[in-house]
């Protein structure tokens, strides 16, 4: 039920009157009557539910039958119309048409018009939806979560309808925007600087040109195989380079993921860094390394439990403070639905990469979203993940735009020489197995024994890291 049919809508129970325009409207209906054509200026924006006046909605409903039908629109023909489908009277009849057409308007103002009804109407659904926000709020039939997740929908649906006030831009409008962005990239590629997001690997960077705005990034990987520890070297690498973060890590504490940043920066041992078997030299080193964290731009969230809703809530607040350029998610399957539902796992996870897929591309930026990998790679003589073993859904590898899988061969007990025949310790690689705008490819990389720093494998001399691996 639209606001126009209400009148226990809050406000209007006060002796308000809704937002309306009705002379705007009348003086629209007036225009399409006598200039057909203007109606190809506004058939995108407005649809027949949008007038406060119902009966000039049935007129408008009606130009539009006619024009779909691509048959010629005067007040003839819809006279006709409306009397064929019996609704003549109910607008007033051919003498009220007829008066709609005595003031003529100019056609050049038909699309400030229609944006003004459509104004009109989005005042009135935030009225409605606030109204209906305070009567569930009021009535305790659900949960916060539940709450939350009904209000963001709402919110939603009205920002959907306020994008899509936009009109779609022509070629060359958009071929502009090509030549300033690749302009930009030279200009880029002559300082030295990526043209995206920095992943923290030089040859990721290389392969994908950085994290692109938009895209949705999925990371996976079997269970203790470093996902996270990657992730977080991507995260300090972007907020280095001045890119706000925010992290959402269902998985691990604020703290935990801090002390890994600390272990990176300052290179004292994780296991005396925990038992507290430290000495002065090694504080020294830990207070340089949270120095060069301190003003670093990054956001952690730790809640768990949480949906995809309270996700793009927590993203959008930060967006409007610029503390947003690129989302973390460790890992997707903790995500929970944003509906209750009788949807089976899979299903779930499908539509909870979809949102996030929604999510990047609102809000352009880059999203990461960490995701488990099934058994069936263990079967396989490599050992090395492929698309198919996407956990719980295959709709995960149709959302992303760029799928990688972190793969350590000696988690299998499977060894990795140099040219020379030496055995690499701390080896690893990024699987790029999908990147929709760019090649696939294998990026390697080293480690140190805490793996909490991470190497280029073409930058790091790898006889430097001849040490024992921990597991």
């Amino acid at each position: 039920m639209s606001l126009n049919d209400s009148i226990t809508v809050i406000g209007v129970t006060e002796g308000k009157i809704p937002p309306n325009a009705t002379d705007i409207e009348e003086a629209l209906i007036g225009t399409l009557l006598v200039f057909s054509e203007a109606i190809e200026k506004i058939i995108h924006l407005l649809n027949a539910e949008m007038f406060y006046k119902t009966t000039l909605g049935t007129v408008y409903d009606t130009i539009i039958s006619i024009h779909n039908r691509h048959e010629p629109i005067d007040i003839l023909t819809v006279t006709n119309e409306l009397r064929v489908n019996g609704k003549i009277e109910e607008v007033g009849g051919a003498s009220y048409l007829t008066k709609l057409t005595m003031p003529i308007m100019l056609d050049s103002h038909v699309e400030h018009h229609a944006a003004i009804i459509f104004d009109k109407f989005i005042q009135r659904e935030i009225i409605r939806f606030s109204a209906n926000a305070m009567e569930l709020s009021y009535s305790g039939e659900h949960d916060i979560d539940g709450l939350f997740a009904i209000i963001e929908r709402q919110i939603s649906t009205i920002g959907e309808m306020v994008a899509g006030k936009k009109k779609s831009r022509d070629l060359h409008e958009i071929l502009n925007d090509c030549v300033v962005t690749m302009y930009q990239r030279i200009e880029n590629y002559k300082k030295g600087m990526s043209n995206g997001v920095c992943t923290g690997f030089c040859d990721l960077d290389k392969l994908t040109n950085g994290w692109q705005n938009s895209d949705l990034i999925i990371l996976a990987a079997r269970p203790s195989m470093g996902k996270t520890a990657v992730a977080t070297k991507m995260i300090r690498s972007a907020a280095e380079s001045g890119i706000p973060v925010v992290v959402f890590s269902l998985e691990m504490q604020d703290v935990q993921i801090a002390n890994r940043m600390i272990l990176a920066t300052s290179g004292v041992n994780s296991d005396r860094y925990g038992s507290g078997a430290i000495d002065i030299d090694e504080v020294q080193l830990v207070e340089k390394g949270i120095g060069k964290l301190y003003d670093l731009p990054v956001s952690i969230d730790h809640n768990g439990g949480i949906n995809t809703s309270y996700i793009r809530a927590q993203s959008k607040i930060l967006k409007k403070s610029n503390k947003c350029g690129l989302i973390v998610i460790d890992y997707m399957q903790l995500i929970k639905e944003s509906v209750n539902s009788q949807r089976n796992r899979e299903q779930a996870i499908s539509a909870i990469s979809a949102e996030l897929k929604y999510l990047a591309k609102e809000l352009n930026v880059p999203v990461i979203a960490l995701s488990q990998l099934n058994r069936d790679c263990e079967k396989r003589g490599d050992k090395k993940p492929i698309l198919a073993d996407l956990r719980d859904s295959g709709s995960i590898e149709q959302d992303a735009d760029v799928v990688i899988f972190v793969h350590r061969p000696s988690k299998y007990g499977q060894m990795v020489a140099d040219e020379y025949g030496n055995t690499i310790v701390n080896y690893g690689e990024l699987i790029v197995a999908k990147q929709r705008n760019g090649k696939t490819g294998d990026v390697k990389f080293t480690h140190n024994g805490n793996m909490t720093e991470f190497y280029d494998y073409d930058n790091c001399g790898y006889k430097n890291f001849y040490e024992t691996e921990v597991f």
